[in-house]
């Protein structure tokens, strides 16, 4: 995954500025938080025009080669955790 970070990163910081009409969305790193058992689990810094949007938020990621179904469907609508 650390090589898709900047990818993953870049198409996130994208879906957040459409979805809050806020073209000034602009995350941080990704760090790796957790164990890892259902997936990939990061940390990513959102910083953003409305406050409440701001702040540490974690990011789920399916595990590379599985096509993720059920409740594990990362495509399905999300809204961002704060951590």
């Amino acid at each position: 995954m650390t090589g898709d970070a900047p990818a993953v990163v870049a198409a996130l910081r994208s879906e957040l500025a459409d979805r809050w009409a806020d073209p000034s969305v602009e995350l941080g790193a990704m760090e790796p938080f957790g164990d890892g058992h259902s997936g990939e689990t990061f940390t990513v810094e959102i910083r953003a025009r409305e406050p409440e949007r701001c702040g540490r938020h974690v990011l789920r990621l399916s595990p590379a080669g599985v096509t993720p179904a059920g409740p594990a469907d990362m495509i399905r609508p999300w809204r961002p955790t704060s951590a």
